[in-house]
């Protein structure tokens, strides 16, 4: 069976720190297994001062070509903003349920009310409902078809980041959520300025993004601001192979090439 070198000290490297971090290995089924166990090793976990991770293989919107003109760019990446956040937001919710915490719905309580439900099965519900929105009204957008109207959502909009402090506070857990984001194939643009936009934000004490990819293979370092994130400004670096090295040394051929011309 494949094995990365010193497995033990890069799950260590990647979970054991709150720093953003883009993880380079190659796009394998392996590296997908070994970083759904990796985060299993760190699960949701209510009265800890013990890191938690979430790990997701799907997060992104859909490749869809336009056919509609005079497009607005700005609303597509709410479009795509919001989709990410409520997609981290469910699936947070959803794996703390399975947990079957005994207490869950009191710990809740402030949460559920910032959001105007009262259950947390009413808050899933009308999450699915709110991502399920946002897909749909991506797609009518980009084909030219009618659009969706938000006035029927309950929750149309969430800022993850304030999500993730009440939640902390709700399980009683100080330390950080990292999201562990498992790039399998290509991703919508919007989808990515979406999660560099949380690698460039100082909020890693409670949200720790840990982006897995090939080298060259992430589609765009600007966020939705329109900066790039800068590796050492914003985040580190992990190797779990040698792809990193092999890619910048493809780098350093073709630059060599280009001034031998």
């Amino acid at each position: 069976m494949e094995q990365y070198k010193n497995e033990k000290l890069k799950k260590d490297e990647i979970m054991n720190q709150s720093r953003h971090l883009f993880i380079y290995g190659k796009n394998t089924d392996y590296r997908s297994a070994f970083l759904r166990k990796m985060t299993a090793e760190y699960p949701i976990k209510p009265d800890s001062d013990s890191p938690m991770g979430l790990y997701f293989d799907e997060f992104s919107l859909p490749i869809i070509k336009p056919q509609a003109k005079d497009l607005d760019r700005d609303r597509i990446q709410i479009v795509g903003d919001e989709y990410f956040a409520f997609t981290v937001a469910y699936k947070l919710i959803k794996t703390t349920k399975s947990l079957n915490i005994r207490d869950l719905e009191d710990r809740l309580t402030h949460l559920l009310k910032m959001l105007d439900v009262r259950t947390s099965d009413e808050l899933m519900r009308e999450m699915e409902k709110t991502i399920k929105f946002y897909l749909n009204y991506y797609v009518n957008y980009l084909k030219g078809r009618e659009e969706l109207s938000i006035d029927g959502l309950k929750i149309p909009f969430i800022n993850l980041e304030r999500f993730v402090i009440d939640y902390k506070k709700a399980i009683n857990n100080s330390s950080y959520l990292a999201i562990v984001l498992d790039k399998k194939q290509q991703l919508a643009i919007p989808s990515v300025k979406a999660v560099n936009t949380h690698v460039g934000s100082r909020i890693n004490s409670d949200i720790s993004m840990k982006v897995v990819t090939e080298p060259e293979d992430w589609e765009t370092s600007y966020d939705t601001r329109g900066q790039i994130v800068e590796r050492v400004h914003d985040y580190g670096t992990v190797e779990l192979d040698d792809s990193n090295k092999e890619f910048l040394l493809k780098l350093k051929k073709e630059r060599e090439r280009h001034y031998e011309q």
